[in-house]
């Protein structure tokens, strides 16, 4: 912090554990941490990505409930394309959130907030997010008019905000702009994913998709759970939590 050196019983990690180990851990760490199962980090396998669609429309959606999810007819080749291929698909499969159906304060009176995930490969040489993006932003536009029925979606759009895998990196420091860490794998599971502190430095630790349990916002929560409890233990807490500060007026 403009070369302020801050002292901490602990520190724990809540970016994505690859991009600490490449830029915040000096590279012994790495060397040392990641000897576990002859898993390397630069062999380490990440997960699926995703464009995302973030749009603010001048019509309400009245057909639309909050949760929408919207199946490929060719599932195993959309799957293949992303998984397999790496390269964006030709009929993906979309959700889409609506949360101003369910809470009129997400959008002014009469309009519509819209969110749309579409899976995508991470980062990779197949995909040329420079050249590729719009045609494929068109794309999920027409899906939206088809399968989610927003009739003349493009003339109801007041407000659009995209973000592709080169922002989950840029933004996020997401290793290869994966949107949900590394992969669960065989070799990426229970005892063999990264561990939630570092053998090198014993008071650094890790919480987030790429640490244990893994990905996903349930097993996410209960990694931190776990690391609040693993931090509690190791500095002497007898019930092993770490106690939560109280803010003004005694509200935790």
């Amino acid at each position: 912090m403009n070369g302020e050196e801050l002292r901490a019983d602990a520190v724990l990690a809540n970016a994505d554990l690859p991009y600490v180990y490449r830029s915040l851990l000096p590279p012994s760490a790495a060397a040392r941490d990641f000897r576990w199962k002859l898993r390397k980090r630069n062999r380490l396998l990440y997960t699926a990505s995703a464009f995302m669609l973030y749009l603010g429309l001048d019509r309400e959606l009245d057909h639309m409930s909050h949760h929408n999810v919207y199946l490929s007819a060719r599932y195993k080749e959309n799957f293949e394309q992303i998984f397999d291929e790496r390269r964006l698909p030709d009929d993906p499969s979309f959700y889409t959130n609506v949360p101003s159906r369910t809470n009129k304060d997400a959008a002014p009176q009469g309009m519509e907030a819209l969110y749309v995930l579409v899976p995508t490969p991470h980062l990779n040489d197949n995909v040329d997010w420079s050249r590729e993006g719009t045609p494929f932003k068109e794309c999920v536009y027409d899906l939206l008019e088809k399968k989610a029925g927003i009739k003349d979606i493009r003339q109801h759009v007041v407000y659009e905000k995209i973000k592709t895998p080169l922002d989950w990196l840029v933004d996020y420091n997401l290793e290869e702009g994966a949107a949900f860490g590394i992969g669960h794998g065989i070799f990426q599971v229970g005892y063999f994913r990264p561990p939630m502190n570092s053998k090198t430095f014993r008071n650094v630790y890790f919480v987030g998709a790429s640490t244990r349990p893994g990905t996903g916002v349930p097993l996410v929560t209960i990694g931190a759970n776990l690391a609040a409890d693993r931090i509690g233990r190791d500095l002497g807490h007898p019930s092993g939590a770490v106690p939560v500060p109280k803010a003004a007026g005694g509200v935790p």
